[in-house]
């Protein structure tokens, strides 16, 4: 078994490109919030410090649970769940109030915060992974589908209520997704769909600055020249500072955009200024190599053999790969402004490690499955 382990490799390619996209993030998150951190807290390398720190602790995690054998983390599954749903509803209690939402629960130390929606993403991967494989042929049985089907909607409505609808709107994407790869009976995926959308529907019509960004987005759709008031001037910026790049970009440091024009670029808006100041050329290489980290996530769920690890390959796949659509998408206005970040780029320490910690454990997937490979 020895000699088995040691002509297995580890996918290097893979953790190469996950680096690549954190140390891009690390280095544009500076770039971006220079000019802001010096206005708002005269330390120009604040947000690098921070960027550096997260991005250690996240690599340190990914390691770990890339030696982690992930069928031990079965057991954990309903723990994982718990906390979820437990952290979600005390933020909604002691949560930290910014920007009129509680979405961060202050740890008290280090000035350092946690955001339970994050870590709710990956409680309804592992969720779903898990009653996935437990339930064989009964997954296509109302019951079955009936209690994932609520297990989902209690995570997605404790962040809708924080308020997060566009976090709340995703993890529901990802859940049903996850429901389809997992091949449930169709009828009961359709009819959740029609329902949700028109829910949806009347879940933005309830709250007017919710129907304000879609106006916003529909308007500026049809003319990107006229500015007004600060949410359509984040759209308008935001596809100037895409467009201003050119084919090379301005260079490293050096867009206009980001000093106190757009808000917080470094957050939703960061694919902005990596294509004002990386180009076309960069912009695309960026978006080449999240393409590059998503077929090989899905790669890797695809030549598993367990159903649990094939469900949370094909979890991280579909979760990275809605989240850089959609980010994406409202920069190039596309789609409305949403805050959904980009993934291992945007500003975001629980994002990152956790975001992290989850692709040690498809790292762990694939050396399974060359172990399983080889050994078979």
């Amino acid at each position: 078994m020895k000699a088995v382990k040691k002509n297995v490799k580890f996918d290097y390619f893979l953790l190469t490109a996950v680096l690549a996209l954190v140390a891009l993030g690390v280095v544009m998150v500076y770039s971006s919030s220079f000019y802001n951190m010096i206005v708002k807290h005269n330390s120009p390398q604040k947000m690098l410090y921070e960027g550096l720190k997260f991005a250690g602790a996240g690599t340190i995690g990914m390691f770990v649970m890339s030696l982690f054998n992930y069928k031990k983390l079965f057991k954990l599954v309903p723990f994982l769940y718990i906390t979820a749903i437990t952290l979600s509803g005390a933020v909604l209690i002691f949560g930290k109030r910014i920007y009129g939402a509680k979405r961060w629960i202050d740890l008290g130390v280090m000035n350092g915060t946690i955001m339970p929606s994050e870590i709710a993403k990956i409680a309804i991967i592992f969720t779903f992974a898990g009653l996935v494989s437990l339930a064989g042929d009964r997954i296509k049985g109302l019951r079955q589908y009936s209690l994932m089907l609520g297990l989902l909607s209690a995570l997605c409505l404790l962040t809708a209520v924080q308020p997060d609808f566009s976090t709340a709107a995703l993890m529901f994407t990802l859940g049903l997704i996850m429901l389809f790869i997992a091949r449930v009976n169709m009828m009961h995926l359709l009819s959740t769909t029609g329902i949700l959308m028109l829910a949806g529907v009347g879940y933005v019509s309830i709250a007017e600055y919710r129907i304000k960004r879609v106006l916003i987005w529909w308007h500026n759709l049809k003319d990107t020249t006229y500015v007004f008031e600060d949410a359509r001037r984040q759209i308008t910026y935001s596809v100037y500072a895409l467009s201003s790049g050119g084919m090379n970009g301005a260079g490293l440091g050096m867009s206009e955009l980001k000093n106190l024009r757009l808000p917080e670029p470094y957050n939703d808006f960061i694919f902005a200024i990596i294509g004002e100041e990386l180009g076309f050329i960069g912009s695309v290489l960026v978006l080449l190599l999240f393409t590059f980290v998503i077929f090989r996530v899905f790669s890797i769920a695809f030549h598993c053999k367990d159903i649990f690890g094939f469900m949370i390959a094909a979890g991280t796949g579909v979760l990275i790969s809605l989240q850089v659509v959609i980010n994406v998408g409202v920069v190039l206005n596309l789609l409305p402004t949403t805050g959904i970040p980009l993934p291992f780029v945007s500003k975001g320490g629980t994002s990152l490690i956790i975001l992290m910690m989850l692709m040690g454990v498809v790292l762990n997937i694939s050396l399974q499955n060359k172990l399983h490979e080889v050994s078979s």
